[in-house]
């Protein structure tokens, strides 16, 4: 029935002239070309339902069905993209649960060091939320390890000082806090 959803999606979008489309059109459209096996039209699809609205119903779907196609067409970047860009909406949404599996694709060992500090802290503020001191403190410290951005760095730097000062490892958290302090403002 993909093909029927398609022609229907397809003549919604051609009544609909000049005017923009929803997001949750594209998202169907993206849905309905992967079910006829249209990967690189569902692909553009998605993106258009992504880029119209990031945080609408059917963004976080969007994004994982997203990483599926491309990681299905070979462009593995764009699926570590994607899955990032998901695990940090459900972190803001402080769902850090489903944040940890959308990272679960995204081991540091999988990204060949693309991404992998930044995905160390998104790790490490899923685990942080999730009241996980032990596993936050290590994905943490590996984002400082694997050289990161400097507004990754400030941000391992100020959640590892606050779990120290948890931890009742004041001089440690006063280390991470001068560090980060010293990296300056977001």
């Amino acid at each position: 029935q993909p093909e029927r959803a398609l022609e229907t999606l397809q003549r919604s979008l051609a009544l609909a002239g000049d005017a923009t489309p929803s997001a949750d059109t594209f998202f169907l459209q993206g849905l309905a070309y992967l079910g006829v096996g249209e990967r690189g039209k569902a692909a553009e699809s998605l993106e258009r339902s992504i880029k119209l609205n990031p945080s609408g119903k059917f963004a976080p779907q969007a994004q994982r069905v997203a990483a599926e196609v491309y990681a299905q067409l070979g462009q593995l970047d764009l699926a570590k993209a994607h899955l990032k860009l998901l695990a940090e909406f459900y972190l803001q949404a402080r769902r850090p649960k489903e944040a940890l599996e959308a990272l679960q694709g995204l081991t540091t060992e999988a990204t060949g060091g693309i991404g992998a500090a930044e995905i160390s802290l998104l790790l490490g503020l899923a685990y942080h939320d999730l009241g996980e001191l032990e596993k936050s403190i290590q994905s943490l410290k590996r984002s400082l390890e694997l050289r990161p951005s400097l507004e990754t760095e400030r941000r391992a730097h100020d959640t590892l000082s606050e779990i120290y000062a948890k931890l009742g490892r004041d001089k440690l958290a006063k280390t991470h806090r001068k560090l980060s302090q010293e990296l300056g403002q977001p």
